[in-house]
């Protein structure tokens, strides 16, 4: 007997824990969920990055709207669920959304000040927005932009980069007229509009999509073959499409969906039973979709004070092979969110990264990352100011009976890029060394090749190839004091 009190005892203990410890993770779990849950409607969540901040859509038994909850968590466990009051109306509030850290939110409402159909008494839904300042959600607003209309605008979302929005519009009072837009932010403004191409074979009626932030790809609800389930995409423009499957339990259709981690979202679906209503419950993704983590890098960039509001720009090299030498497969120049983030995404053609500065007057540095499928590569640039001075010519240095050019070398190359576009009628002279190991012969074409490779990469850049000219010198030492290193060189000087 007391063994078994004792068992009982460390079953509680190990419960407590689980919910309440300073060292658990604060994440959504089925505990949590049956705090949640109600005889009423829970119809839509939205969770933080930090996984800190839960805040979703109820809708009370026997009343007619629904109201946005938050939880928050602290100290190692997830407050109660408290009513929003900041936000909340007397109409309908659903739909939430949070982005920028857990500082804005995005939320759909028909309430007094959204824009009116003609042929109806009450307004649309539209889209609204809160920014969080000193902890306190400021009064919604219409979100700017090419979004709101007289139809219906539900379900938004900010896609991992922050540079498009996504969201649902329905016709008014019509649920199976609806399609996915998306919105491109312009000088702050949501302004460049499409519809996204939805997945052919049948799938109809959009209800929402959303870009997942754990792997490349998007999830969403729409229906197929007469009824309504969750689908994940891999882009969104494409025929790829993996169903989602009711593994554990089998609730009635999908209303909403939040992605929890990499490998579980939280759906709002209907209960079985006499008295049907909407609740959460967690879905466990399958392998085929779990498994579809992202391939690149993060880098988070902190510039100098006096950099600070110069439009920083990155720029990247992506390479099939991971061999030096190789051409790049193409360059993308990026510019940090807000945070100070930049992702770049790679797919699995990507062997090496490289990045440099993108912009004058910062100071030189090049990073090197050999791509890992399905994983992100994290680093951190500390930019500085570069020195004004005006560009000159030194040589590049070259490894022992090598022609490929050193990666230290990659961002003054680009200078030197920008010299000579700053002046077309410049045409410049290469000229390749070797250090005098081997026969004559061996180093004129090794000193050529040295010359060539240089020449080739400027080309690669844009610059037309007449504008340069090479030669090999092979062995030739200008002191008594040159080293080996100094001698396996490229020298630059401008044709007259």
């Amino acid at each position: 007997m007391r063994s078994s009190k004792t068992a009982i005892l460390i079953t509680i203990l190990l419960s407590f824990i689980t919910e309440n410890s300073a060292f658990s993770k604060a994440v959504i779990t089925d505990k949590i969920l049956s705090r949640i849950n109600t005889p009423g409607d829970e119809l839509s969540a939205t969770l933080s990055l930090d996984k800190k901040t839960f805040i979703f859509s109820r809708k009370e038994k026997n009343t007619g709207n629904s109201d946005l909850y938050i939880m928050e968590y602290e100290n190692g466990k997830w407050t109660n669920a408290a009513a929003i009051d900041s936000l909340n109306s007397s109409s309908a509030d659903n739909q939430p959304f949070i982005a920028n850290e857990g500082n804005l939110i995005l939320f759909s409402s028909n309430r007094k000040g959204s824009l009116k159909h003609s042929s109806s008494d009450r307004p649309s839904y539209d889209i609204y927005f809160s920014e969080k300042k000193n902890n306190v959600w400021e009064k919604p607003a219409l979100l700017f932009g090419a979004v709101n209309t007289t139809d219906d605008e539900i379900n938004p979302s900010i896609s991992r980069d922050g540079k498009y929005l996504y969201f649902t519009r329905r016709k008014f009072n019509d649920e199976k007229s609806s399609k996915i837009v998306r919105v491109k932010k312009i000088n702050g403004l949501w302004e460049d509009i499409s519809t996204v191409r939805m997945p052919s074979h049948g799938y109809t009626s959009p209800l929402l999509f959303s870009e997942s932030y754990t792997k490349r790809g998007f999830y969403f609800i729409a229906d197929k073959d007469g009824s309504r389930n969750i689908y994940f995409t891999a882009t969104d423009d494409t025929e790829i499409v993996t169903a989602i499957d009711n593994e554990e339990k089998k609730p009635g259709e999908p209303l909403s969906l939040c992605e929890i981690d990499g490998s579980s979202i939280l759906i709002s679906s209907s209960t079985e039973g006499e008295d049907k209503n909407y609740d959460f419950s967690m879905k466990r993704l399958s392998a085929s979709v779990k498994n579809r983590t992202m391939t690149g890098i993060r880098l988070n960039v902190s510039p100098a004070p006096e950099l600070k509001g110069t439009g920083i720009e990155i720029k990247f090299f992506l390479f099939e092979d991971k061999k030096a030498g190789s051409e790049p497969l193409k360059t993308v120049e990026l510019s940090p969110d807000s945070e100070g983030r930049i992702d770049l995404i790679t797919g699995s053609g990507v062997k090496r990264v490289i990045a440099i500065p993108g912009n004058a007057g910062v100071q030189d540095f090049v990073k090197e990352f050999i791509i890992k499928e399905n994983t992100i590569l994290s680093s951190e640039i500390k930019l500085r100011k570069g020195k004004n001075t005006e560009f000159s010519f030194r040589p590049l240095y070259f490894s022992f009976n090598s022609s490929h050019i050193r990666l230290e070398d990659i961002p003054y190359l680009h200078r030197l890029v920008e010299y000579m576009r700053n002046d077309r009628s410049r045409r410049l002279l290469i000229k390749g060394y070797a250090d005098g190991v081997g026969s004559y012969r061996s180093n004129i074409n090794l000193s050529i090749r040295r010359a060539a490779a240089v020449k080739k990469y400027l080309i690669g850049t844009g610059i037309k190839k007449n504008r340069f000219r090479i030669t090999g010198m092979g062995f030739k030492k200008k002191s008594i004091s040159d080293t080996p290193q100094h001698l396996r060189r490229v020298e630059f000087s401008l044709i007259k």
